[in-house]
């Protein structure tokens, strides 16, 4: 990939910063830290461990989705997993944060507002058939 100079303006300009490398080429990196602006959790009916769908938005602008919600197999608490695909019996990552920080900012992120989401749904549903049971008596 050959850049011209007015490449490499309108790039730095956008806050990207171009690094040439030693084996001749290039690396583009964002010098600005992205920022979760939206999380999106769609509670569902517990199957397998599963019970909720999240996505997270980033800078208003990055739509990463079908983050799955799990109840923690040892203890309480919720755990979640990135998307994957299966093909000839090997499972392929969609994707995944790669650095810890951003890992834990989308962990801290979707577990705060499920356990918000699903503590909320679970009061609801407990108010319901209260009333209901004292509407039978």
């Amino acid at each position: 990939m050959t850049l011209t100079k007015r490449d490499e303006e309108i790039f730095s300009v956008s806050l990207i910063c171009l690094s040439k490398w030693i084996d001749g080429s290039i690396r583009i990196f964002i010098k600005n830290k992205m920022t979760i602006t939206e999380v999106q959790i769609v509670p569902i009916k517990a199957q397998n461990g599963l019970v909720a769908i999240a996505s997270v938005v980033f800078d208003d602008s990055l739509y990463l989705g079908s983050i799955g919600i799990y109840t923690k197999q040892n203890g309480p608490g919720y755990r979640i997993t990135y998307p994957t695909k299966s093909n000839s019996g090997r499972n392929f990552n969609i994707y995944h944060p790669i650095h810890k920080e951003v890992s834990e900012a989308i962990e801290w992120a979707v577990l705060s507002k499920a356990e918000a989401v699903l503590n909320y749904q679970s009061q609801r549903s407990n108010d319901y058939v209260g009333h209901s049971n004292t509407y039978n008596s």
